[in-house]
């Protein structure tokens, strides 16, 4: 029997390349036909410049296009975690952008590893030449970070470009609630990963739909989802704090009653230490309070996503956990 092969991609704003990914797309699922039955999962999540249009033409005259359409903006770790929630009853799902950035050209690549035995197939970048020093410096910033704080092993330098064999997939579907980083959770489940190298070419239109300010709010969600390492740095401020107040208050007992003399008033040390206690007593509420918000977010069981409307194949429709459709 063939193998069935989802691919999916989540779009934003990309009327002006969708075309272009489409033909470059399917130039090399064509190739690999004799291999794989392919079905292609777009998800549209609230894109406002005509992509609709562009995804309700392509699904028209694709059979084995499904295209699924958010009500509004819910981000792209939301339609990604939607088409991999429809892809159901595949032996596998590749997942890449729509922008171009993640060449079509590396899937035989990764298929190739998949049929080799590989469980996750990663692709790495190898290049970051058209990206703006901020990009760059934030992912390595990000990257350091996770994986000294992270509780589980996650995959250094990776993208979203990635692989996933059926029993990887059946464990994700069984996940319930809100996934923050798709990857991450992927990370989370364990299972061995491979990697493939490639060089991503420049963006047509030369801007990330991205903003910085999503990308440090994604940031700070998966330091939350998959660390407790801010609150353990409080608690370690808070012990470092009593410890060296302590020391501080046994020194200025010694030097004023037992040597007789003093370097600082006992008022200005007061004021001092009072302030900093302040601000360590800030700074843990601050986490407490982003930690219980979010808490609140899983707890409230409002849905990660809300699906408009589907169109195009039918066959790896499911609705999970997580999906709201109104047809």
């Amino acid at each position: 029997m063939m193998k069935q092969i989802a691919v999916i991609t989540p779009v934003f704003n990309e009327a002006r390349s969708l075309r272009e990914f489409y033909r470059a797309l399917t130039t090399q699922l064509n190739s690999l036909a004799d291999l794989a039955d392919f079905s292609l999962i777009f998800v549209d999540d609230g894109s406002t410049d005509g992509s609709r249009g562009v995804l309700e033409q392509i699904a028209a005259e694709d059979p084995a296009v499904t295209v699924i359409f958010f009500s509004r903006n819910f981000g792209k770790e939301a339609a990604t975690t939607a088409g991999l929630r429809h892809a159901i009853q595949v032996d596998a799902a590749i997942v890449l952008d729509s922008d171009l950035e993640h060449p079509p050209e590396i899937i035989p690549r990764m298929i190739d590893r998949w049929n080799e035995g590989a469980e996750v197939v990663c692709a790495i970048r190898s290049s970051w030449s058209d990206q703006s020093l901020i990009r760059r410096l934030g992912s390595s910033v990000f990257n350091s970070v996770m994986k000294r704080v992270s509780e589980v092993p996650m995959l250094q330098n990776s993208t979203d470009f990635r692989l996933y064999g059926r029993n990887v997939l059946e464990s994700f579907q069984s996940i319930a609630g809100e996934i923050i980083l798709v990857r991450g959770t992927f990370d989370w489940l364990g299972f061995e990963a491979v990697f493939v190298e490639f060089d991503a070419p420049r963006r047509n239109d030369a801007k990330s739909k991205f903003r910085i300010r999503s990308l440090v709010g994604l940031a700070v969600s998966s330091l939350m989802a998959f660390s407790l390492w801010p609150l353990r740095l409080t608690a370690y401020l808070g012990l470092i704090t009593v410890g060296f107040s302590g020391l501080l208050l046994i020194w200025m007992v010694l030097a004023g009653w037992v040597f007789k003399f003093a370097v600082y008033t006992p008022l200005a040390l007061f004021m001092v230490f009072n302030t900093f206690l302040v601000g360590v007593v800030l700074g843990a509420m601050g986490l407490m309070a982003l930690y219980i918000g979010s808490i609140h977010t899983k707890v409230s069981q409002k849905p990660q996503y809300v699906i408009k409307s589907i169109c195009g194949k039918t066959a790896t429709k499911s609705r999970n956990r997580g999906d709201s459709v109104h047809n």
